[in-house]
Formats: C-alpha cells, structure tokens, sequence
C-alpha cells in the first residue's frame, strides 16, 4: 500500500516538476536568472500604466471636458421637437360681424407601410379599412378601388382617404375606433359673408414648414396684414427609442403657440351687403363688363368696397358676367378696382376744378359764359362740344355745373394757370396714393408741368379727359368738397385717430358754393331722374370713351355718378363707375344713378339712425 502511494506522488511530481538534468557547466547565481524577468514585469506595469493613464484621460475629455457636446450629440439623436400650430387672427367688420377666421377642416388618412405592420400583428384587418373607406365614399367605385390598391402597397406613405370629412363623417370614424385610420386636421380660411369684398380681403394659401401647416395671405388684407394676423409656432420636445417611437418623458417643458392677432376694419357689413345686392342687379340690368362702387365716410373711412365681376374667397373661383379664358376671368375678378384701375373722370371731374376756378379767382359766381356749341380753344387746336352739341346760351358757373356744359368748362378754364390748376389738384390728391397701406396702387396719370398747355391739354381736361384717377382719389377729392375742403387720409383700419390733414385746397365758401351746384345736379340736371327719399343729396354724372390701347378712342364707354349725401348734412360720400354697359343707356345718370339711388335709400336711414345714437 505504501509503496503504491510512493509511486503515485512520484507520477505526478513528474508532471508538475521538470526533470533535472545534471548540469555540465559552472553554476548560475539566481540572481542573474531573475534579472530579465523583473525587466519585462517592470516594462510591462509601466506600459499599462501608461494605458491606463491614457484611457483616464480620455475618459476625462469626454465625460468632463466635452460633456456638453456629447450631450448635446445625444440628445439630438433621441430628443425631437413636435411645433404646435397657432390660429391666424380673425378679420372684423366696424360693427363687429366677422369677415374671416380660421377653422381646422379634418380629413382621414392611413399609412399603408405602418398598416401593413398592423395587419401582421393581426391587429387590424384590411377588410376592416376597406369598410370604412367603402362607407366614406359610398356612391364611388372607381374611387373605392383605387384606394383599395393604394392601401394594399405597404411602400406608400400618408394616403388621404377622405378630405374633408363632415361632422357626421369624422364622429363615424372616431367611433369606429380602427387601428391604422388617422384623423388629421389642416388649417382653411372661412369667409361667412361669401364674395362680399373678396377683392378687398383677398385670400390665404396653406404652406407647410417646419412640420406644421399654417395660413399665409396671398392677395388684398390677408397679404398686406398678413404679419399682423400671423401667429408664432409653439413647440413641445419628445425623446424616441431606437425604433423612432416617441417615449413621454415627465417634466418636459412646452412652449406654447401665440395665435394671430385680429384686425377689425372699417367696413360696415350692412353696407356692404346693400351694395353688393346692388352691384348684381346692375349686372343684370346692364350687362357692363365692369363695375364698381365706393362708400367713404367724409372724415376718411371708408365704409364699403365692391366690384364686378367678383368672385368667392374660399374657392378663388369667379362670379359675375366672366367670360374666357378661366383664369384670365380669376385674374380680373380679384382686381381691386378702386385702387388698382384708373380711368379718365369725365364729367364726374368738373365739380373739382370748378371750385379751384373759384378759390384762385379766376372765375367769379357772377361771370356769364357763351354755352353755345360747338366751341374751338383760342388757337384753334381742340374742337369742343356740348353733349349730343347742344347749344344751351349763357350760363354762370353753377349752371355750368348743372347741365354739365363742356363750352362752359372749357371757356372757364381758358382763365386758368396752367401751373396754378395743377398745383391745385395736387393738393386735392391727385397723382398720388389713396392708401398707405397697398404698396402697388395705383397713382394714375398726372402728366408733368410742362405738358400743362392752355391751348390743347386744358380743354381736354375740361371735360374730365387727359388725366387718369382712381375712385379712391375721386372720393378723397369729394370728402373735402363735403367737410369744407379739408382733403382727408383715407382709412381701412378702424380704432385709428384720424390723422389731421393740412391740405386745404378749397375754403368752406366755395366747398358750400358747389355743394349747392351737386344738389342742382339732382334736382333739375343730369341727375334728376335719382330719387331718394327723405334726403336731398348732390352728385354729378360723367360719361367718357374709353381710350384705345394703340391711341384714341373706342366705341365703348365709361359711365359713372359721384356725390355727397345727404347735401346740407354730409353723412357719406359715394361714387359708382360703370364701363361698358350694354343694355338700358350709356350715360352716367341712366346706368349709375340707379344703383346709387337703390343703395342709399337703404342705408341712409340706417347711417342717420347710428349717428344719432
């Protein structure tokens, strides 16, 4: 037993334990055997030191001395920021009825490739998604299968099904409850009042940026007002895992969307509303190719706007006579007229420069002139005639005024300056902007001081010929005939203080001298056939040609009726400019003065009534 003990050590020490050969040299110090390896060991601590001194480092530079990049680094690649979306500003009438707001329209959507995932969870069923599309559009096969096809090919992404779903429509789905359906929401611009001054409104366009859908104006107070109205983003973070689905983290902080601020204008919507009703019966009445009609408080606020043809604000799409090409009758129906066309005057002029004869002395109120037609100026170069040449004797100059005589003008103007009359409609308004607020109004044509010459120009301008205006300017010139010749700042945005004007062309003498002329004009001349009731008012017709685009004149022509209400107590100032009627007369008092005469003798009793209050 000892001896099978003794043998098994002996075994296993011979594994352990090298043999030892006898050694055949001098013997080695232990020491000299040692040397080398405490060598490599001391080697080998020094270069982990080192390694260890380098990663500490590292590891130093990048939790303590780029801490914040890292971080930063890392949150852009789990944290994302969803912008929350604002509500542009309400647009509001004078008397508080709304003109334009925004509404979030819902619609339903689907993703085929996240639909596709549901389906193979068993999640959600495709026959399900074709119920509700087949509900939605019921009545519509070929759209039903086209969407079928598009929601089966998983590689698509955001498919509208239905846009805009109605109430009924958006709690049908809601209800339902299927996976794999969204309902979603997009901004539209709502006008309760239809195509009444759409032209002056204008109109929105959706854009999207940064992830939300917004309102921007494109056209007319919605573009001028625009950064007004426009509100600010909000925005709230989120962190995604790392399959990119968005995880609630607690305490996020949110900053919220700052809505558009409103604007309230001038326009008064019953107004509004007398004169649009207005504008389509001229259109039946008349059939012009264009109309419009101005109502502006004498103080410089304008209370309505309207033109012809016109079109709706919501779906840009043109009413009226249009007639062409669609989107030539789009481009002329959303022209602002009174500010955005001018024209020759006509007759409707007179009233303007027979106050100026007047206030410079060059005419008195007893002067008589031979009204006799037809009349040639003093060098023989420009023929002028009475309407239809009718010789009408001797007239003064309120008569002149009354029968719109064109000898009578132009004899009184021969007694002008030239440099003195245009000076004097400068100061009127003339040749310049109407309104601050539109950058590309119109100016019309004013020509230079030079071409301002007695013997051919001025007869010209006698009749309301050679210079170009528009409404806007015409109005402003009549608000200081009836305010006592204080030449007005228009204004579109209520609540503001009226800005004093130091232009006073005429003195309240003379503004009262032709105020009684307008009145004649309505009660025994080329207005007569206006009647209003209750009120006396004083207005001036004008009829003109319209200009030719290669030079002269064409057979087409230009009425309007422009005036003051009521006369001897100024509440309103008004003009309607009709071009190119071609049923039931052509002249200013047979074709505008009853749209004029329609429109006050509704809204005089109401505007006499809110004075008064």
């Amino acid at each position: 037993m000892r001896e099978a003990v003794l043998t098994c050590l002996r075994r296993t020490a011979s594994v352990f334990i090298p043999t030892l050969e006898p050694h055949q040299g001098p013997p080695v110090a232990a020491t000299d055997q040692a040397a080398p390896s405490r060598l490599r060991a001391g080697w080998l601590l020094a270069g982990l030191g080192v390694a260890l001194l380098l990663l500490g480092a590292r590891l130093y530079a990048i939790q303590i001395g780029s801490h914040a990049y890292y971080s930063e680094r890392a949150e852009r690649l789990q944290q994302r920021t969803r912008p929350l979306p604002y509500k542009r500003g309400d647009i509001l009438s004078s008397d508080g009825q709304l003109l334009a707001r925004e509404i979030q329209v819902p619609f339903l959507m689907v993703d085929p490739g996240q639909l596709a995932e549901l389906v193979e969870l068993e999640k959600v069923r495709y026959d399900d998604i074709f119920f509700v599309v087949d509900c939605l559009l019921r009545g519509q096969p070929e759209e039903q299968l086209r969407l079928r096809a598009r929601i089966l090919d998983s590689a698509r992404r955001y498919q509208v099904i239905c846009d805009p779903l109605d109430e009924e429509q958006a709690r049908f789905v809601e209800q339902l409850g299927t996976p794999g359906l969204h309902i979603r929401y997009r901004p539209e611009r709502l006008y309760p009042s239809g195509g009444e001054a759409a032209q002056l409104l204008g109109f929105t366009q959706v854009v999207e940026e940064g992830g939300i859908r917004f309102l921007v104006g494109r056209e007319g107070v919605e573009k001028v007002f625009d950064s007004w109205l426009r509100g600010e983003p909000g925005s709230t973070p989120y962190f995604r895992d790392r399959r990119g689905r968005p995880v609630a983290q607690p305490g996020q902080y949110t900053q919220p969307a700052s809505d558009g601020h409103d604007l309230t204008l001038t326009l008064d919507s019953v107004v509004q509303s007398v004169v649009e009703q207005a504008l389509d019966h001229l259109m039946e009445r008349s059939a012009p190719s264009k109309a419009q009609v101005v109502l502006i408080r004498p103080d410089g606020r304008i209370l309505a706007l309207g033109c012809r043809p016109g079109f709706e604000a919501a779906n840009r799409e043109p009413h009226g006579d249009a007639d062409g090409d669609g989107n030539d009758d789009l481009l002329e129906a959303m022209k602002l007229l009174p500010l955005f066309e001018n024209f020759e005057p006509g007759s409707t002029l007179k009233p303007i420069l027979t106050a100026l004869f007047l206030q410079n002395g060059w005419v008195r109120t007893d002067d008589i002139f031979d009204c006799n037609s037809p009349y040639r100026s003093p060098l023989r170069r420009k023929r002028v005639t009475n309407f239809r040449n009718r010789s009408l004797g001797r007239l003064d100059a309120m008569n002149i005024l009354r029968l719109s005589s064109n000898v009578g003008m132009a004899r009184m103007i021969e007694r002008a300056s030239p440099l003195g009359l245009r000076s004097g409609l400068q100061a009127f308004g003339f040749g310049q902007r109407a309104l601050d607020v539109f950058p590309h109004e119109e100016v019309g044509i004013f020509p230079a001081a030079s071409e301002w010459t007695i013997d051919y120009n001025l007869p010209g301008l006698s009749m309301g010929y050679w210079i170009n205006v528009t409404s806007l300017q015409m109005m402003r010139a009549y608000c200081a005939i009836a305010n006592g010749g204080r030449v007005p700042e228009l204004q579109l945005l209520a609540g503001q203080p009226e800005r004093a004007s130091t232009r006073r062309p005429v003195s309240p003498d003379v503004c009262a001298y032709i105020r009684e002329g307008l009145r004649r004009v309505v009660e025994s001349g080329t207005a007569r056939s206006v009647k209003i009731d209750g009120y006396a008012i004083g207005g001036k017709t004008g009829t003109a040609e319209i200009q030719a685009a290669g030079g002269g004149y064409t057979s087409r022509n230009r009425c309007s009726f422009m005036g003051i209400a009521p006369i001897d107590n100024p509440k309103l100032v008004f003009a309607c400019v009709v071009e190119n009627p071609t049923r039931g007369g052509r002249t200013g008092g047979v074709v505008a003065g009853p749209v004029i005469e329609e429109i006050l003798n509704q809204i005089l009793p109401y505007l006499m009534a809110e004075d008064a209050e």
